[in-house]
């Protein structure tokens, strides 16, 4: 199963081991899936609220009725802390804008959304916190460059031409070495937070006192590609040591 888009688009559903001449020893054939490529509306017609994170990871072809659809399925939640988690993971998955634009309108304010660094980013289009996160980041080959090579065409030449504070035209001018850099950190910082979240919830309520104990070893983790691995696999995990054995390996 493929998740990230164009992942496996040459798969073509077989392998084989070859023997020293040439000749396969032992071949065997199978289906790829690409959830990239398949149509979110199969998970929506499921009607199940746990599935509505996997839903940002594949194809979107009506936004506005795919948003809608997300919502009414969330909103049926009863527990407010299952319903948060199912946010966060979405939003942070959710690579569709204009779907997320439209969930953040039918959601309104709701409290039910975290104030992780992507989720802010998202929301205040990296204006406010993703931008303090470029600044924490990114100052080296930025702001901070810029003063340290005399101000000339960085912080002073923004502040000479009207800038507010001097660091909104290095946003400007230096965005690709300050704020990209930032939004990137963030966006992977929001990410990581979101699934974590949802690991979490997922492993206390399957597995109680024993699924609580091995949080403190996944948040140890910083690999996100590892730790969407673990969200992704835990969904059909039977016991806590199935789920351990796919990070045991990555551990610090």
């Amino acid at each position: 199963m493929y998740v990230e888009t164009n992942a496996g688009s040459t798969d073509t559903g077989s392998y084989q081991v070859l023997r020293l001449d040439g000749s396969p020893a032992i071949a065997w054939h199978y289906t790829p899936i690409h959830l990239w490529k398949t149509s979110a509306s199969v998970l929506l017609a499921l009607e199940k609220p746990s599935v509505v994170p996997l839903v940002a990871l594949m194809k979107i072809e009506d936004p506005k009725a795919t948003a809608e659809k997300m919502v009414e399925i969330v909103h049926r939640v009863e527990n407010e802390e299952e319903r948060r988690m199912l946010w966060a993971s979405t939003l942070a998955l959710m690579t569709n804008k204009e779907c997320l634009e439209m969930i953040q309108q039918l959601i309104g304010n709701d409290t039910l959304l975290l104030d992780t660094p992507f989720l802010k980013e998202l929301r205040e289009k990296a204006e406010t916190d993703g931008y303090s996160k470029g600044k924490e980041d990114g100052k080296v080959d930025g702001y901070s460059k810029g003063k340290e090579d005399g101000q000339v065409d960085g912080y002073s030449k923004g502040k000479e031409d009207g800038q507010v504070d001097g660091y909104s035209k290095g946003k400007e001018d230096g965005k690709v070495d300050g704020y990209s850099k930032g939004k990137e950190d963030g966006k992977d910082q929001g990410l990581r937070e979101g699934l974590l979240l949802s690991i979490d919830l997922a492993l206390k309520n399957r597995f109680g006192a024993q699924g609580a104990k091995i949080i403190p070893e996944i948040h140890s983790i910083q690999d996100i590609d590892i730790i969407r691995a673990i969200y992704l696999l835990q969904l059909n995990a039977t016991s806590v040591e199935d789920i351990r054995s796919i990070y045991l390996p990555y551990l610090p």
